[in-house]
């Protein structure tokens, strides 16, 4: 079986997946819809830039873990 990708406008998006549902499942599997991937693309975008933001802090994982142990040596008791 082949696999092929395929891009689809939102106006339309609705009546391929249609078309495609009345093939036999057994010729034709929707392996992924991603109908929400402009939003997930502008969400991403957003929490990168928030990283790359001037004034944001950044650790190197060492760094990460090590903070990360001081906050759990605190709360145990």
């Amino acid at each position: 079986m082949a696999t092929i990708k395929i891009k689809v406008s939102d106006r339309i998006v609705e009546k391929v997946l249609w078309l495609l549902s009345q093939f036999n499942p057994n010729e034709l599997e929707i392996i992924e819809s991603d109908l929400g991937f402009e939003e997930n693309k502008a969400y991403l975008q957003g929490q990168l830039d928030r990283l790359n933001a001037e004034g944001s802090k950044k650790y190197t994982l060492e760094e990460a873990e090590e903070k990360l142990e001081r906050i759990i040596k605190k709360h145990e008791g």
